[in-house]
């Protein structure tokens, strides 16, 4: 075998942990400048604080809720790319689907039953004593139900309860194709190519967007970039290490000569474009190279920030229920936090961070085992 033919595959059980500081970055991004317009106590104008300050976090927030939009398919390309270790699981029979479903389930639902319920009950709460929504969010009995399901945003690009959520509801839906796809690959005897049926649609659904069951701009986000995920994943089992490393040498300097040179292809108001671009140029690239090279991985995933990685999730799943319960307690108790100080939002973010790490530690663990018994008979 060539030295630089890789003798190892994507497998279930080897944990990639420069993925975990990847997502704990994207997420991090996605809940301070993504949501900033939403939560900044500041509202990012002046407040007091030195003009230099105040106009570098009003252009720079401003600029990443532009420029982040491809962030969130970044997850879906991570997420694509690791459920390929299951391929040839699903592809051989040895695991079935209801397995396969319950396996994941336990792994993201936990969180979001205990946000989502959260979230109504002090939804109705802060109603009851302010008279109107926070944020307009919907707390009415069926958009209980789909949330719970995490099926919220197969109906529509409405996002309720606890918004952030739309993208566990599309990575799930995701999750729940994926097996029948494999298996489509398998009867069909014509390797991955049938992936690219839910990239193609993805991708006209994204020129093309509506709001009809399955079919709405929510969804196309996911089949584009989840499957795409896949396609690289298998590409990348194809290729030697020499190769994936030319690869990440030509197209990622390329994007960036791109984005400094003549950033209005990549940013225009075409957002195709710019997620189009960022993950084949970028993103893909970038994930081959870190599997490839086992001691960048390394360096990468150490395992400070491979920690945080891991209370990603629960930091992203927080975020709006902690937001929330400020609200409600602001109105009851009146605390006067400094809302008017733009240096406030930061040290909330910091604070949802050490909650989200110790949330990770000591009790979503408990949460998962709980249910991993209740449903795996674990």
């Amino acid at each position: 075998m060539s030295p630089n033919k890789k003798t190892y595959a994507l497998k279930d059980d080897r944990r990639i942990r420069s993925f975990d500081v990847l997502k704990a970055i994207v997420i991090m991004l996605t809940v301070t400048w993504g949501h900033y317009w939403q939560f900044t106590p500041a509202g990012f104008y002046a407040d007091g604080t030195s003009l230099f300050w105040t106009e570098f976090t009003n252009n720079f927030t401003a600029a990443s809720l532009r420029y982040t939009h491809s962030l969130m398919e970044l997850l879906f390309i991570i997420s694509g790319f690791q459920m390929y270790a299951y391929y040839s699981k699903i592809s051989e029979g040895t695991v079935n689907f209801v397995d396969y479903l319950k396996k994941r389930v336990v792994r993201l639902f936990p969180l979001t039953i205990i946000t989502t319920l959260f979230m109504f009950v002090v939804g109705h709460a802060y109603y009851l004593k302010t008279g109107y929504y926070w944020f307009d969010i919907d707390i009415s009995f069926r958009s209980l139900v789909l949330s719970l399901l995490n099926v919220q945003n197969w109906f529509s690009t409405i996002h309720p309860l606890n918004g952030p959520l739309w993208y566990v509801s599309v990575y799930f839906l995701c999750l729940v194709l994926y097996y029948p796809m494999v298996k489509l690959c398998k009867k069909l005897d014509i390797g991955i190519l049938p992936m690219l049926i839910p990239v193609f649609y993805g991708s006209y659904l994204y020129l093309n967007p509506t709001d009809k069951f399955l079919q709405n701009s929510d969804v196309a986000r996911g089949y584009f970039a989840f499957f795409l995920g896949v396609i690289a994943a298998h590409i990348f089992n194809h290729l030697t290490r020499k190769q994936v490393n030319m690869l990440f040498g030509l197209s990622v300097p390329l994007y960036l000569l791109i984005f400094i040179v003549y950033k209005p292809l990549i940013y225009n108001d075409n957002t195709f474009n710019r997620v189009l671009i960022s993950s084949l140029m970028l993103y893909i690239p970038t994930l081959m190279f870190l599997v490839a090279n086992p001691k960048v991985d390394a360096v990468v995933g150490n395992k400070p920030f491979a920690a945080l990685g891991k209370a990603s999730y629960c930091l992203y799943a927080i975020n709006f229920p902690f937001y929330m319960l400020l609200a409600f307690l602001e109105v009851c108790f009146g605390f006067g936090i400094p809302y008017g100080k733009t240096h406030m939002y930061y040290v909330m973010f910091l604070i949802q961070i050490i909650v989200a790490i110790l949330i990770n530690r000591f009790i979503e663990p408990g949460l998962n085992k709980y249910f991993a018994k209740k449903l795996l008979k674990e």
